[in-house]
């Protein structure tokens, strides 16, 4: 279970891999775009870290879905240092169909696949011109 700090903001789950000290890592998984839908795909149970600048103020990704399997989405986007950027996430099935548009969450934000294929992932800075760090993952 995901242990909540900083009032409803942030939280650290020790069951996913994280990749937010290393900024290789971080850049690697930005610049691993699929050729088909332009988003970093991730990987079960673990972190991918990127960032925005002033220039690049959305970021997409993505991972496979199962009709009726239930996932949840995590998007880090809090730490007592201010280094992360107040973020909103967005997720549609690749064919278009919408199933949370732009949420702040601190916990994870479930759903219920009603089909097979693809979630893309659309995470925007709140605040136009904002830059800094997040972490999104899924399980």
């Amino acid at each position: 279970m995901p242990v909540a700090h900083g009032g409803d903001r942030g939280w650290v789950d020790p069951q996913f891999t994280s990749s937010r000290s290393n900024s290789s890592a971080q850049n690697q998984a930005t610049q691993q775009q699929t050729t088909t839908t332009g988003a970093v795909p991730l990987v079960l149970n673990q972190y991918a870290g990127s960032n925005f600048t002033s220039s690049i103020q959305s970021r997409t990704f993505s991972f496979p879905v199962t009709n009726g399997t239930r996932y949840n989405v995590w998007l880090d986007d809090w730490d007592q240092n201010r280094s992360n950027v107040d973020a909103l996430i967005s997720a549609r099935y690749s064919g278009g169909a919408n199933i949370f548009t732009d949420v702040d969450i601190a916990y994870p934000q479930q759903f219920t696949a009603n089909r097979t294929g693809t979630v893309i992932l659309t995470i925007t800075t709140r605040t136009r011109g904002q830059t800094g760090n997040f972490r999104v993952g899924y399980n």
